[in-house]
Formats: C-alpha cells, sequence, structure tokens
C-alpha cells in the first residue's frame, strides 16, 4: 500500500511545477518576441480575449508602419507637381491629385465623378491603341489629349501603370504632364526651321539664276572676245592692205610729181626760151614773163618737195627708209620685204651715199626722223 505524501511534499511538488510554468512562460515569451508572434485566448463563457504582451506590440506596430506609410504617401500624391490619377480599368478615377485639378481646372470630387469621359478626350484616335497596350501589358508611356472644365482641348504626355492594391484589386496610377508649351514650342522651332528652309531654298534659286547669268554673260564674253580677236585680225589685215596702199599711192604720188616736174622742165621751159628768144615786141616779151611766173607759181609746190634730200631715192629705198623710221632692224624690213639681208644692206649704203651720210658718224634712223 502506497503511502499518502505529506502536505509539504505537496507543497515541495506545487512550488517546483510553479518554477517549470514560469519558465516556460519566460521562455515562450522570449520566442515570441524573437520571432515577432504573439498568441491570444477566447475565453467563451466568460466572453474575454486574452492576448500575450508580444501580439498586443505586433498590432500596435503594424498600426504606426501603416499609418506612417499612409502620410508618406498622402505626401508623396498631394505634394507632387505632377498631375497624378488613381482610376480602374473601366475608367472610373478613385484619386486626383492637387496638380491634376489645377491641370484640368477642376474639382476632386468632379473628376471622380466624370471618371475618364470627363478628363481624357475620347475622339483623340490614339486613344483606343493607349488603353489596348496597357490592357495587354500593364502599362503605357506616350502622348494623348486631354480637355479641361471648360472643353478645352490639350496636349499631354502620360504614363500609366497597372498594380494590386492589398485587396487584390486592379488600380492604375497615371502621372501626366501637359505639353501645351512645349508643342508650342515645337510648333515655332518647326515654322521657324521652315522659314529658314524656305530662305535656303528661295537663296539657292536666286544662286542658281545668278549662276546662269554669270554663265550666259560668260559666254556672251567668250564670244564677244572671239569676234573682236576676228575683228583685229582682220583690222589688221586692212591696215596691212592700207599701209600698202597708201605706200604705193605716195610712190604713184611722188613719181607723178617727178614726172611733171620733169615734163615742165624738159617740155616746157625750152619752149619758153625760144618763145621769149622769137619775139621782140614787149608786150609779148611781158606775157611770156607773165606765163613762166604762173607757171612756177603752179609748180613751187612739187619743186619744194622735189628739193628734199629723199627726191633722188627709189621708190625701193624710200619703203626700206620708212621701215628704218620705224625702228624696223634689216632682218625684220628683208621678212616683210621677201628679200635678203644682203640686199637690205646695200639698199641702206644707197641710201646714206644719196643723203650725203656716206662715211659719216650718223645716225640714219634719226637723220630720217628728223627731215
Amino acid at each position: 500500500m502506497l503511502e499518502r505524501p505529506s502536505y509539504e511534499d505537496l507543497e515541495q511538488e506545487v512550488r517546483r511545477l510553479h518554477r517549470e510554468l514560469s519558465k516556460k512562460e519566460s521562455d515562450l515569451r522570449e520566442i515570441e518576441k524573437l520571432a515577432s508572434i504573439g498568441n491570444w485566448e477566447w475565453n467563451i463563457e466568460q466572453q474575454v480575449l486574452i492576448w500575450s504582451e508580444q501580439y498586443i506590440t505586433s498590432r500596435k506596430q503594424m498600426e504606426e508602419t501603416l499609418k506612417d506609410s499612409e502620410s508618406k504617401y498622402r505626401a508623396i500624391f498631394d505634394n507632387c507637381l505632377e498631375a497624378i490619377f488613381l482610376t480602374a480599368q473601366d475608367g472610373s478615377v478613385f484619386a486626383a491629385n492637387q496638380a491634376a485639378c489645377q491641370m484640368l481646372e477642376m474639382s476632386e470630387a468632379k473628376i471622380i465623378s466624370g471618371g475618364r469621359n470627363a478628363v481624357v478626350n475620347l475622339n483623340d484616335p490614339r486613344l483606343q491603341a493607349a488603353l489596348e497596350e496597357r490592357k495587354k501589358t500593364g502599362k503605357f508611356r506616350g502622348e494623348l489629349t486631354y480637355k479641361k472644365k471648360d472643353g478645352t482641348i490639350f496636349p499631354v504626355e502620360l504614363s500609366s501603370v497597372v498594380f494590386k492594391n492589398n485587396h487584390g484589386d486592379e488600380v492604375t496610377c497615371i502621372f501626366t504632364h501637359n505639353i501645351t508649351e512645349q508643342k508650342q514650342n515645337e510648333e515655332e522651332l518647326t515654322s521657324y526651321r521652315n522659314y529658314l528652309a524656305e530662305l535656303v531654298e528661295q537663296r539657292t534659286f536666286e544662286l542658281e539664276q545668278e549662276n546662269t547669268k554669270c554663265r550666259l554673260i560668260g559666254k556672251l564674253l567668250k564670244k564677244a572676245n572671239e569676234e573682236l580677236e576676228q575683228k583685229s585680225v582682220a583690222l589688221e589685215e586692212i591696215n596691212t592692205a592700207l599701209k600698202v596702199l597708201l605706200n604705193k599711192q605716195e610712190r604713184d604720188t611722188q613719181e607723178m610729181e617727178e614726172n611733171f616736174f620733169c615734163n615742165y622742165e624738159k617740155m616746157i621751159l625750152p619752149f619758153l626760151s625760144k618763145l621769149k628768144n622769137s619775139y621782140s615786141n614787149t608786150n609779148q616779151q611781158n606775157l611770156i614773163n607773165i606765163l613762166e611766173t604762173n607757171l612756177k607759181e603752179i609748180i613751187s609746190p612739187f619743186s619744194k618737195k622735189l628739193s628734199d634730200p629723199i627726191i633722188n631715192l627709189t621708190p625701193t629705198e624710200i619703203q626700206i627708209g620708212a621701215f628704218i623710221k620705224q625702228g624696223f632692224s634689216n632682218k625684220e624690213i628683208a621678212l616683210s620685204l621677201n628679200c635678203s639681208v644682203r640686199t637690205i644692206d646695200a639698199h641702206r649704203d644707197n641710201i646714206r651715199k644719196k643723203l650725203n651720210l656716206k662715211n659719216k658718224k650718223i645716225n640714219l634712223r634719226s637723220f630720217l626722223i628728223n627731215l
């Protein structure tokens, strides 16, 4: 038969069990603290919920974290300079920040109540493709047109992305930027570029016209130069022919004058002398003297020329003398007259003899120039 434990033994056992329970509770709290978990107990009879200290702590931390996250989110959402919309795929609008309201000149309540139809220009041909791309890929970036409260259409650049919230619902976040000023600048830049292109085109056309004129003037000048050269050659030929004719005329004139003077001396003067001797009448003598005087007056110009030093030169010598006066060399004169240099030398000697320059240190050209 077993011995019944004494009161002291029971008291010691209770104390031991209490120490073990306290230790387990302490270990449990430490484990909950390390694992960031807690426990709770629901007393159905007393309708009392009992939870551990670590469970009350975790919930407070979660609430604080949630409040902090929400505060940060609201700060970013409300103060962002870009227009932000939170929407659903069907076009409903959940929220719009202050920048979006200012851009559309609408209140957030008006934007939410109107949805996509109150914000987006539904007539934009790019809208359908943008919605399809976002539905297919979960995001879209590009340009569309929005409308303000008064119906004014303006261009925007937007980026949208689809994500799921805590409840598993799909939400679209849209960041929008008004690019009206940018488009105006682009249009002005395009207009200015077009203006510059027109100026360049016009200037190029003008330069081509000027080049065409220059080429035409060049051709005309070339033709004119060719004609001038031809005329110059013709004039040289004419001058040569005129010189030949003048030389011939001078020779003919000189020859005629010589013949005239010779005929006067040989055919007239002898008969005048005979007439003087045959008439004794004073009146007749006077008439003959008058006739002789008049004849001398008539031939006096010829006699003056015939008294020149070159009167005794032959036509060839006179021609060579003209070349010498112009500074031609014997070789050049020979080529011009188609004769030898020796022939020219011989004519020069004859000219010096006839001009009484033989054995005198007098330049023949200077002498002829001073005649």
